[in-house]
C-alpha cells in the first residue's frame, strides 16, 4: 500500500464516509464506525480467499470489499441499493486510490438470483435488519451461495424465535431504516426456512451477531 497525496487527502476529509478505510499506509477515512468495531467484523473473514469469489451485499463504501481482495479474493463484486449518491462516490474514491480492481453495482439484494453465477463467499453485514422482506433476501442469497455466507446484524435478546417490528427512529434516534429485531433462535429458522443446512453463530457483541451460513 503506497502513500496517498496531499490532494488526495484534502478530497478524502470533504467526503462523508460510513466505514473507517486504510486508503494508505499512514491514512484512514473518518468514518461513522470506529477502528474497533471495523477490526472485529473484519477478524471473521477467512485468513486466506485466494482464488476465491466474493459477492459484498450492502457494501457501502467497500471496506469489506477491498479486505477480501487484499486476503486474495480473484473476483470481489459489491453491490448496494442505498439512495444517497456518495455511497458510489465514496466507493469509487477509495477503490482509486487503492488501485482496486472490485466491481460495484447498484442493484438490490432482492435481485441477486439474475446473476448466472455463484460466490464462494456471500457477505451480508448490517442489512437485513433494515429490510422489508429478509426472508425473501436470504432466499435470493441462496441461490448464489455456493458455500458460505457471513450474516451480521442488529439482534434482540430472547430464546424464543420471534421477531420485533420497529417504529421509525425506536432503535436509533438517528436512523429511520431500521425495520427489524430478530433473536438469535429467529435467525436460525430463517435460514433453516431458506434453505441453508447450517447457522452457526460465532460472536457477539453489543447488540449484535455475527453468524456462518452454510
Amino acid at each position: 500500500m503506497s502513500g496517498i497525496s496531499p490532494l488526495g487527502r484534502e478530497k478524502a476529509s470533504q467526503l462523508k464516509w460510513w466505514h473507517t478505510i486504510r486508503l494508505a499506509d499512514d491514512y484512514y477515512t473518518s468514518g461513522e464506525e470506529n477502528v474497533s468495531a471495523e477490526a472485529w467484523r473484519i477478524s471473521f473473514l477467512p485468513n486466506d480467499l485466494t482464488g476465491k469469489r466474493v459477492l459484498d451485499i450492502g457494501c457501502n463504501d467497500g471496506l469489506y470489499s477491498f479486505e477480501c481482495e487484499r486476503l486474495g479474493a480473484s473476483r470481489v463484486l459489491a453491490i448496494d441499493n442505498l439512495q444517497d449518491p456518495r455511497v458510489e462516490e465514496t466507493f469509487s474514491f477509495a477503490k482509486q486510490t487503492i488501485g482496486s480492481s472490485v466491481e460495484w453495482k447498484k442493484m438490490s439484494v432482492y435481485d441477486v438470483g439474475t446473476f448466472c453465477e455463484t460466490f464462494d463467499l456471500v457477505l451480508f453485514m448490517g442489512v437485513y435488519y433494515h429490510l422489508d422482506d429478509p426472508i425473501r433476501a436470504l432466499r435470493a442469497i441462496r441461490t448464489v451461495a455456493s458455500d458460505l455466507v457471513i450474516l451480521e446484524g442488529h439482534v434482540r435478546e430472547g430464546r424464543d424465535p420471534v421477531m420485533w417490528l420497529y417504529q421509525p427512529l425506536e432503535l436509533n434516534p438517528e436512523d429511520a431504516t431500521n425495520v427489524w429485531g430478530p433473536t438469535v433462535s429467529c435467525l436460525q429458522r430463517m435460514s433453516n426456512l431458506t434453505g441453508f443446512r447450517e447457522f452457526r453463530v460465532v460472536s457477539r457483541r453489543w447488540d449484535r451477531v455475527i453468524s456462518y451460513l452454510r
